[in-house]
């Protein structure tokens, strides 16, 4: 809710049996923004949350993005984990955020890097990854995508499979033209727009990339929001 004014005695009175938790964050009227940079727990709870999907216990904080719908983001990860290919190879998670992806598929054995523009929630990543045991697994890096990946390519790096989830307005070019010099056979893209997703695939079939399949996950039932993973193969990078 968005209040000017709120009495937090009452709020306490109201929710002194449940397990909900409260923050404060401050707005300037008719601001777009949904949160401020004064992220509070109203009644002393942390502001590092623990959250299961799965098998593992994510550490994630409420201003961090996160799949709100526990349940169907659970089934999504064991889909996701069970496309990837190539166990032997690394895997590259593009929009990590919190790691829910990464640490799953380190689960599962899978050498795997994540790169987020959210300095946050890559300490949200790495504690999980602790949690999980994953540590020496996963590599957690912050800073743009499409630079993060020219450095890579410029060290040599490859990576039999890249994973992309990346906010409404889908991929930079930039990330793009850089996905086969990865040299990614395959291309997991998680999607919450089916305009820009329509529009990336358009430009991955046109680098060589042949969509294989689709899978819809109605992450918000009732809405028009709908989750998408699509996966691309590309049959002429080894």
């Amino acid at each position: 809710s968005v209040l000017k004014t709120f009495n937090k005695k009452e709020l306490e009175r109201r929710f002194e049996q449940s397990t909900y938790f409260f923050y404060t964050t401050t707005i300037k009227e008719n601001d777009s923004q949904a949160l401020g940079k004064d992220l509070m727990p109203l009644f002393f709870e942390p502001i590092f949350l623990q959250q299961p999907i799965n098998d593992v216990d994510y550490i994630v904080r409420p201003d961090l993005f996160f799949q709100t719908n526990h349940e169907v983001a659970g089934k999504l990860v064991s889909y996701v984990t069970a496309q990837v290919k190539k166990k032997k190879k690394s895997v590259l998670d593009i929009y990590c955020g919190s790691g829910l992806l990464s640490i799953a598929l380190a689960k599962q054995g899978f050498q795997v890097y994540g790169i987020e523009v959210q300095y946050p929630a890559i300490k949200c990543a790495k504690q999980s990854s602790i949690v999980a045991g994953t540590e020496n697994l996963t590599t957690f890096q912050t800073g743009k995508a499409d630079a993060i990946m020219q450095k890579l390519h410029e060290n040599k790096r490859t990576f039999a499979t890249i994973i992309v989830d990346p906010p409404r307005a889908g991929l930079h070019k930039n990330v793009i033209e850089l996905l086969p010099k990865l040299g990614a056979n395959q291309i997991i893209y998680i999607s919450c727009n089916p305009s820009t997703l329509a529009r990336d695939a358009k430009d991955l079939i046109a680098l060589g990339y042949a969509l294989k399949k689709t899978t819809p996950f109605e992450m918000f039932p009732m809405t028009y929001h709908m989750e998408t993973v699509c996966t691309f193969e590309n049959e002429n990078i080894s």
